[in-house]
């Protein structure tokens, strides 16, 4: 079964300001994404990804579930790594690359099964993704 996912045009434009809180006080009351643009597009997509999901479930459950737990790990990491030391960052920050890059490889093996079309929303999505969290991974300073 072919599922069709609309294709919604996206902005695909890398914004290189990664991280715009330069306040160093931790506040309880904001989201561990707060200002942190690679953590707002990694909720993007999970967006794209919701429809997909469970049309990759009903084909091949572990997939289906391996694309939500990469596409969480990628945000989570994101969050966790915005307020961890330096060393720990960047760990966090590779762990979240190597998610990402897990979630496409999902996606284009579901797509080469012919569970789902090409989904260019989640596709541009991933693409700012990677982007961003190449930078954030090869960071110099």
């Amino acid at each position: 079964m072919l599922a069709t996912v609309s294709n919604t045009n996206t902005n695909t434009n890398t914004n290189t300001n990664l991280n715009t809180n330069t306040n160093t006080n931790t506040n309880a009351n904001a989201s561990a994404g707060s200002n942190f643009i690679a953590f707002e597009v990694s909720l993007e997509l999970i967006g794209a990804l919701a429809p997909l999901v469970p049309i990759v479930e009903r084909n091949d459950r572990e997939l289906g579930d391996q694309i939500r737990r990469a596409a969480n790990s990628v945000s989570l990491n994101l969050g966790e790594g915005q307020r961890s030391a330096k060393g720990n960052r960047q760990k966090h920050y590779a762990i979240a690359h190597g998610s990402a890059n897990e979630v496409k490889a999902a996606l284009l093996v579901a797509q080469a099964w012919g569970w789902i079309e090409r989904s260019d929303r989640a596709l541009a999505i991933m693409d700012r993704l990677l982007a961003l969290l190449w930078k954030l991974t090869h960071r110099t300073s």
